[in-house]
């Protein structure tokens, strides 16, 4: 009988294994007893793997606390819920031949830790199928080189991951949890985008506001939010204020009990949970405090930060901070620090210049002498609602959006009508009085003091007393004279809902990104209520369902206008 050469038999039983479906996965780590207590810091974790063929691959993945995933070099996802294994496509990072997935797996504090996965990969031209699982053959390290995660990184004085127990039986993570996809997989190879120095919304735009109280305190009234939402009707877009008071480039604000480094991750884990299309970004008004010495830091920092946001394929707008207003004693003189600011204003131009990207100079923007002292904002920094509403008009036109005012003519006595910003028909002029219907885009909301409205409504040729104004059948201020232009101080329900539907959408996202809790649910107290992070997901069908009602909102609705004699 013919024996089977030593290369033919071990080639067969290499494609006998990997017919075989995978076993379980087991909970991985750098140390036995992990799963106990591990030291708090990240451990870098291999695993090499060849495929002739590749057709498509996925992932399932969690790591207590936290991970970073990459394929091949290039960033994947990450996550931060260890209850619940995302799957990952692999697909488009797959290569034929040797590929390797690397894995940050980080431990947030003095207590258990573990590395969870499995992987299955499909193959063209009938080749059998590739799965495996974490195990004894992936590597890791606690010492972080710096292209430990690339294809070529030479892993071999690496040492081999320490097997903790089997998924859904090892205490104390307990059975196996839910498997979820996510909404898309952020990775390096997405085309960059830029503006060139111009900037509109596109149909489907997801979009980001990140940055520090300024763009966090957009959540309090939502003016910005509202008017762009109003504004575009017929684009269906949707925004995520990731804003946190006290930021910076460096993400420093986000780091809560970690370093500067856990902090940018954590900025970067932020962006990617919210999949962008767009995203506006605002630093530089809490680096400015270093004057010119911290220029260069900033450049830098500020230049890093875009590097990981164009990797996501998104377009940038970039805006610079607003001066700060010097309102007098006991508040401080702005002077020195405004002169600082302008230092960081002009990197913020020049590098989105030289990236393509689109600048927008808020700097002298709403300037608080046009309509009187702490009007625009509360102690010289924070905007009032004045100041919010101010600032998001002037933002309008240089995002694309029309600011919706409009002035509607009416001359009896020509019988001529002259409309700009709305559309109107069925006029209608008797003895009674006049009445037309109108449709137009933009909010209405109550105006906060002392600004004015901008519809503008002139009835030339109205004489006599006794006439009052009326939209939709509500009784209106009528104005001194009808023969005159005169401001409508219009309130419609429509766009207070409108409003008040975005506030409630951010703040079921706020609490989905910043729980309140996080301390118990993610960080160093997680083992005693670790077990309620699974329900942090379950505010996405929450704000999925406000996203419907917003969108319903935003469409335009004809209203009637009369103005006729009292009965």
């Amino acid at each position: 009988m013919k024996l089977l050469s030593a290369h033919v038999l071990s080639s067969l039983v290499l494609a006998f294994a990997s017919l075989a479906p995978a076993a379980e996965p087991s909970w991985i780590w750098s140390e036995k007893d992990a799963n106990v207590k591990a030291p708090a810091g990240n451990i870098y974790f291999r695993r090499g793997f060849d495929v002739d063929a590749p057709r498509s691959g996925t992932v399932e993945i969690t790591v207590d606390n936290r991970y970073e995933l990459f394929l091949n070099g290039h960033n994947v996802g990450s996550g931060a819920v260890w209850q619940t294994r995302t799957r990952y496509d692999l697909g488009p990072l797959l290569i034929p031949g040797r590929n390797v997935l690397a894995v940050m797996a980080t431990n947030d504090g003095t207590d258990p830790a573990g590395l969870v996965a499995k992987v299955a990969i499909q193959q063209k031209d009938n080749k059998p199928a590739i799965e495996f699982v974490t195990d004894a053959e992936w590597k890791f390290t606690a010492k972080q080189f710096g292209n430990w995660a690339r294809l070529e990184f030479d892993d071999r004085n690496w040492t081999s991951a320490v097997v903790l127990g089997e998924y859904g039986k090892l205490a104390p993570w307990g059975k196996a949890g839910e498997v979820k996809t996510p909404q898309a997989a952020v990775v390096t190879s997405k085309p960059r985008a830029t503006e060139k120095g111009f900037f509109d919304f596109r149909d489907g735009d997801r979009v980001v506001f990140l940055g520090s109280a300024f763009i966090e305190r957009m959540q309090k009234y939502n003016y910005l939010e509202t008017m762009i939402t109003a504004g575009l009707p017929d684009k269906n877009i949707t925004f995520r204020n990731l804003g946190w008071s006290g930021d910076t480039v460096w993400g420093d604000a986000r780091a809560v009990f970690g370093t500067r480094a856990d902090g940018f991750k954590r900025l970067l884990s932020d962006v990617n949970l919210c999949n962008p299309t767009v995203i506006i970004v605002c630093y530089g008004e809490n680096e400015a405090y270093e004057g010119e010495s911290g220029i260069d830091g900033f450049r830098d920092g500020l230049n890093k930060l875009l590097d990981s946001l164009e990797a996501t394929g998104a377009r940038l707008l970039l805006l610079s901070p607003r001066q700060h207003e010097s309102l007098g004693y006991p508040l401080p003189d702005q002077k020195e620090y405004n002169a600082s600011l302008k230092l960081y204003r002009d990197v913020i131009a020049e590098t989105a210049k030289a990236r393509e990207h689109a600048f927008v100079d808020l700097y002298n923007s709403v300037p608080s002498g046009e309509i009187g002292a702490k009007v625009v904002s509360e102690n010289g920094v924070h905007l009032t609602p004045a100041g919010e509403y101010l600032l998001a008009r002037e933002l309008l036109p240089q995002l694309g959006v029309p600011k919706a005012d409009w002035n509607v003519a009416i001359d009896l006595k020509q019988n001529s009508l002259d409309a700009v910003g709305a559309q109107v028909t069925d006029l209608k002029v008797d003895a009674s009085g006049v009445s037309f219907s109108a449709i137009w885009r933009g909010i209405d909301l109550p105006l906060p003091a002392p600004l004015n409205a901008n519809r503008m409504l002139h009835l030339q040729g109205l004489t006599g007393a006794g006439y009052h104004l009326f939209i939709d059948g509500e009784p209106q201020q009528a104005p001194n004279a009808w023969n005159e232009r005169f401001a409508v101080p219009l309130t419609l329900q429509r766009s207070v809902e409108l409003q008040r539907k975005i506030n409630e959408k951010n703040t079921l996202f706020f609490n989905r990104h910043r729980p309140q809790n996080e301390t118990y649910l993610f960080l160093f107290r997680k083992h005693e209520q670790g077990n309620n992070a699974v329900e942090i997901p379950q505010f996405d069908p929450l704000i999925a369902e406000k996203e419907k009602e917003i969108a319903e909102l935003r469409q335009p609705q004809p209203h009637r206008f009369e103005v006729k004699l009292a009965p």
